[in-house]
C-alpha cells in the first residue's frame, strides 16, 4: 500500500517536471538469465580497490559512569559539594532528613485512614448481613416464607461466600 503511494507520488513528480512517464503493469514474473561476457557489449569495470583497515594510532577511549540512588549522595560527592559551597553538604543532609520525616508522617496518616475504612466496612457489612438474617427470619415467622427464605439465604450466602473467599486468599485462618 505504501509502495503504491510512493510510486504514484514519484510519477506525479516526474510528470510535473516534464518527464514522460509510461504507465504499465508490472510483469507477472521476472527471470534473470545469465549473460556471457563475450555476447555482452558492456565494458568490464575494474574491481574496487581493497582497503585494508589501518590501526588507529594514539586513540584511547575511556568511559566512566557513576550513579547513586536515595536522598543522599555518596560521601565523596557530598565532600565535593561542601568544597564547592560552604554549608551545602549540611543543607543536603537536612533536606533528606526533612523529606524522610514528611514521608513517615504521610505513611502513618495513610495507614490510619486505611485501618479506619476497613473497620467501618467490616461493621457496616456485618450489620447489613445480620439485619438480613433477622429480617428473613421475621418474614418466615409472619408467613412470608418465599421472601423470608430468599432474604435469609442471600444474607447467609453473602457471609459464607466472603468467609470462603478470604480463606482461599489466605488472609484469615480456616474456620473451626
Amino acid at each position: 500500500m505504501q509502495r503504491a503511494r510512493l510510486i504514484r507520488s514519484a510519477m506525479i513528480s516526474a510528470e510535473s517536471a516534464g518527464i514522460s512517464v509510461k504507465r504499465c503493469r508490472p510483469p507477472l514474473f521476472q527471470m534473470d538469465l545469465p549473460v556471457s561476457p563475450s555476447s555482452s557489449n558492456l565494458k568490464k569495470s575494474p574491481a574496487p580497490p581493497v582497503v585494508k583497515p589501518q590501526p588507529a594510532l594514539g586513540t584511547n577511549l575511556a568511559f566512566r559512569a557513576e550513579s547513586f540512588s536515595g536522598p543522599l549522595p555518596p560521601p565523596d560527592l557530598l565532600e565535593a559539594y561542601e568544597r564547592t559551597s560552604s554549608g551545602l553538604a549540611d543543607r543536603i543532609v537536612k533536606m533528606a532528613e526533612a523529606e524522610q520525616a514528611h514521608r513517615h508522617r504521610y505513611e502513618a496518616h495513610e495507614l490510619s485512614w486505611v485501618y479506619w475504612l476497613q473497620m467501618v466496612g467490616l461493621v457496616m457489612g456485618g450489620g447489613l448481613a445480620i439485619a438480613g438474617l433477622f429480617l428473613g427470619a421475621w418474614l418466615v415467622y409472619h408467613d412470608k416464607t418465599l421472601a423470608g427464605f430468599t432474604l435469609f439465604l442471600g444474607a447467609l450466602g453473602g457471609l459464607l461466600g466472603t468467609a470462603i473467599y478470604k480463606h482461599r486468599q489466605g488472609k484469615t485462618p480456616p474456620p473451626v
